[in-house]
C-alpha cells in the first residue's frame, strides 16, 4: 500500500473513533440512573 493509502485510512478510523466515543458520552450524560440501575445489577451478579 501507498503512503497516502495508510494516511487515509488512518484519518478513516480516527473519525469512527471519535463518533463512537461520543455516542458513549451522550449516553452516559442521558442515563445517570440507568448507569445506577446497571451497577446494581453487576453488583447482584458478583455475589
Amino acid at each position: 500500500m501507498s503512503k497516502q493509502n495508510i494516511n487515509h485510512l488512518e484519518k478513516e478510523v480516527e473519525l469512527k473513533y471519535k463518533k463512537k466515543e461520543k455516542r458513549k458520552t451522550q449516553k452516559m450524560k442521558v442515563s445517570g440512573a440507568g448507569v445506577k440501575q446497571l451497577q446494581k445489577i453487576i453488583k447482584g451478579k458478583g455475589k
